[in-house]
């Protein structure tokens, strides 16, 4: 019995987790988007992207990707939602992801930001945020 029992928290331990990992929603329907990205920056030093997503009660806060490649920083915020049956009430909360960029040259760069948007009949569609910054 005692082997049983630590076979299947073994077994446990080795299960896909309990959750979703969706793109943030950066957007609800045709309100403003939630970005801070800094007009200018020093070169090799961080700046400081902010990006708040929006989801009911259930929605939580898993990571924030970043892709920089050349000129262009690519962010996407990414959130989690629980598997299963859940009741999850329409209790809008935002979630707020902050990324660090550095660039190591300096010039005109430009930030995106990847999200989704709630559209008018409830659909989801992603969308694209770009940014200029000047790093000097």
């Amino acid at each position: 019995m005692r082997a049983l029992v630590l076979t299947v928290l073994a077994l446990a331990g080795c299960t896909e987790p309990d959750y979703d990992v969706v793109v943030g929603r950066i957007q609800l329907w045709d309100e403003p988007v939630m970005i801070e990205v800094p007009s200018s920056a020093r070169r090799g030093e961080l700046a400081i992207v902010n990006v708040t997503t929006s989801g009911n009660e259930c929605v939580d806060y898993l990571s924030t990707d970043l892709d920089v490649h050349g000129d262009v920083a690519d962010v996407t915020p990414l959130d989690r939602h629980p598997r299963g049956n859940l009741v999850c009430h329409d209790i809008w909360k935002s979630i707020r992801h902050e990324v660090g960029i550095a660039f190591d040259t300096a010039g005109v760069k430009t930030i995106v930001v990847h999200g989704r948007r709630t559209t008018a009949n409830f659909g989801d569609e992603v969308i694209e945020v770009p940014f200029t910054i000047t790093v000097e």
